[in-house]
């Protein structure tokens, strides 16, 4: 028997599920990443208020199992559980950003034709004007000179 069937006899049977597991990680690397940064977080701010994790159980209100669980940094959290994280140890974990307007803006620097009714009282300004053949909703910037 040659080391290659030796080999493949050994492996043959065996199942590791390696590739599954490789693409389930893939898949999921975003949010993985960022429960991995929260358990981080959570396990300094441990070490910073001496609590254990069965403390940081009795204060969520959940098992030390669970607790076990987060801090490993596979968990798919919850936002109630990453609330009840942040109430538990008075820090922030996560921020939402406000909602700001976005606007689009083409500015374009040196526009020679404008129509005759537009005063002079406008130059060198930016005049924000609505443009009926743009192809895309939105609005446009044209400097006025």
């Amino acid at each position: 028997m040659s080391n290659k069937e030796k080999f493949l006899s050994l492996v043959s049977g065996v199942d590791t599920q390696t590739q599954e597991k490789n693409r389930w990680r893939i898949e999921n690397r975003a949010w993985l990443r960022i429960s991995q940064k929260i358990a981080a977080q959570v396990l300094l701010r441990l070490d910073e208020l001496h609590w254990s994790q069965k403390n940081l159980a009795e204060h969520m209100g959940c098992s030390p199992q669970f607790v076990h669980t987060i801090l490993k940094g596979s968990e798919n959290l919850t936002l109630e559980t990453i609330s009840k994280l942040e109430k538990a140890l008075r820090i922030e974990l996560i921020q939402v950003v406000e909602q700001r307007e976005i606007k689009i803006v083409t500015i374009i620097d040196n526009i020679k034709y404008f129509p005759k009714n537009i005063s002079s009282k406008y130059q060198n300004t930016h005049e924000t004007l609505y443009n009926d053949n743009a192809s895309s909703f939105g609005e446009r910037e044209y400097k006025i000179a």
